[in-house]
């Protein structure tokens, strides 16, 4: 999770999507798949109470004040995999 906590730390733009390129190919950005911070926060799931868990929720804080709400996510998520 430091790729998060490093996105978090360096306020990033967490609305905006990011691509993975080929491994010594940068020219070659797999525009179909697009990845978004959100995502790296959903799976990580840390003991509540721990100290991982205040991070956690502090950079759920600053992903909201960026105007990416971790809970709207969340249920959205939950939602489609019900359908």
């Amino acid at each position: 999770m430091q790729l998060i906590i490093s996105i978090a730390e360096k306020k990033a733009d967490v609305s905006q999507p990011y691509f993975y390129t080929e491994i010594g190919n940068d020219s070659i950005i797999e525009k179909d798949k697009p990845h978004y911070p959100i995502d790296l926060l959903l799976d990580w799931i840390p003991k509540i109470g721990s100290e991982e868990y205040k991070k956690k929720m502090a950079i759920v804080q600053e992903f909201k004040n960026q105007g990416v709400d971790y809970f709207e996510r969340k249920k959205n998520i939950s939602q489609r995999k019900l359908e």
